[in-house]
């Protein structure tokens, strides 16, 4: 072992990885150059000690019975026992980072610990006090360890969790970090500081509320929200309703769950059915895993109908005689609600009829509904519907002409064949005729 009095932190002899098998070497030189620098401090270290040693010594009066001479030999005798090096002394320290840590799961190192000295060494260390702070290390000593000119190697597997909130407080989240002490025996202790930097995922919503204001019955409306993951994190979410919410069945959220890098935005798109004519208002949280808090935003929409009354439920038409002047009956259309609305007699309009005609063929429609901007009163039928109506005559038409000419060429090539079987007749009887 080599060290020094105030020695900077520096990556572990063995740099760590974040697969817990896999360790990268450091070259030849860097360890040459870094056990030297540890040889001179504890050589300084060493050094002071015994100086101030003699000096202690030298300080005392001799005894009477003995002469300078003895003394001096005691002194020379008595530096070579071994020293206990300083109560703070340290011979080297080094650093393992686990980087960010999700709270409530465990990350795992594996560091290999090479014997750079001559002795063997042996060290252990309190599981104890490393499972308070939430490390463990496998296995947690060693015995014997060879040192030079073999230089053995152990490796040990060191995993972090951060260590649960108590009851009613809040989980640490942050920096947190321990002084993993490892004293040698024989030599000064080294010094391997464990850090970690906890963070709870979580993701945030670009609102408070939404409001979709008044939506058909019948109609869907889609808002766009933007969710983040503002952590250093991978965060997992999903979204739900209450399931006894009578209001869950007119919201949708899509997509319902995924996953958001550290930094990441998402866009779920909201959409909003009302089933039929009230208010409706929801809440929808946003569950992050690991994280024992939801994000909430509320939804409010109103459905409403649109609705057409008569004047009379009945008309009554007074007699009138084959052939005779027509009879007139009036009575009043009244629209009750705010919305504008078109009337029309489905037995009697041509349009309507049509229109049904294309919206029965239709293939746009998705999971049973047809999702197209709303058609105001006046407007024409959407025109994706007529152009694949359009298309679908076309084809029809060609499909019926390819069928029209193929019975054509069939019956031409019919006719050409009666023809041409009567004819073969007519030359095999004059041929017979000529030998006669």
């Amino acid at each position: 072992p080599h060290g020094g009095s105030a020695p900077p932190r520096s990556r572990a002899s063995a740099k760590s990885t974040r697969s817990a098998r896999s360790i990268c070497e450091k070259p030849k030189e860097v360890l040459e150059v870094e056990t030297e620098a540890e040889r001179l401090q504890l050589l300084a270290v060493a050094a002071k000690q015994l100086a101030e040693l003699q000096a202690q010594r030298e300080s005392r009066p001799p005894s009477a019975a003995g002469s300078l001479e003895r003394q001096q030999t005691r002194l020379r005798t008595a530096s070579l026992h071994p020293l206990p090096p300083p109560a703070d002394f340290i011979l080297g320290s080094y650093v393992l980072d686990f980087g960010n840590v999700t709270f409530g799961k465990s990350s795992r190192r594996t560091v290999r610990i090479r014997n750079m000295g001559w002795s063997p060494v042996s060290f252990e260390a309190d599981k104890k006090v490393l499972a308070a702070v939430g490390i463990k290390m496998e296995p947690d000593k060693v015995v014997k360890l060879p040192g030079l000119p073999s230089a053995e190697t152990t490796d040990f597997l060191i995993s972090f969790q951060a260590p649960s909130a108590k009851k009613g407080e809040p989980p640490r989240l942050g920096l947190l970090q321990h002084d993993l002490k490892l004293d040698l025996k024989p030599g000064p202790p080294v010094l391997l500081l464990v850090r970690a930097n906890v963070v709870l995922p979580e993701v945030s919503l670009a609102h408070e509320s939404l409001e979709w204001g008044e939506v058909q019955v019948g109609h869907a409306k889609t808002i766009t929200l933007v969710v983040e993951n503002p952590t250093a994190v991978a965060a997992e979410w999903r979204a739900s309703f209450a399931d006894q919410a009578k209001d869950a069945l007119a919201f949708s959220c899509a997509p319902a769950s995924g996953t958001l890098a550290p930094k990441e935005r998402a866009r779920l798109q909201l959409t909003f059915t009302p089933l039929q004519e009230r208010t409706y208002a929801l809440k929808m949280l946003v569950k992050t895993t690991g994280n024992p808090k939801s994000s909430a935003i509320a939804l409010h929409g109103a459905g409403y109908e649109k609705r057409l009354e008569l004047s009379t439920g009945a008309l009554s038409l007074s007699p009138v005689l084959p052939h005779g002047d027509a009879v007139e009956e009036a009575f009043s259309l009244i629209n009750p609600t705010d919305h504008p609305i078109e009337v029309y007699v489905t037995q009697l309009d041509r349009a309507h009829l049509e229109e049904e005609a294309m919206l029965r063929e239709t293939s746009l429609f998705e999971g049973g509904a047809l999702r197209l901007p709303p058609r105001e009163p006046g407007e024409p039928i959407w025109q994706e519907l007529l152009e694949e109506h359009r298309t679908r005559l076309a084809q029809q038409r060609a499909e019926e002409a390819a069928t029209a000419e193929g019975e054509d060429d069939e019956n031409d090539a019919q006719s050409a064949k009666s023809e041409a079987d009567e004819g073969v007749g007519e030359v095999t009887e004059g041929a017979e005729g000529a030998e006669e």
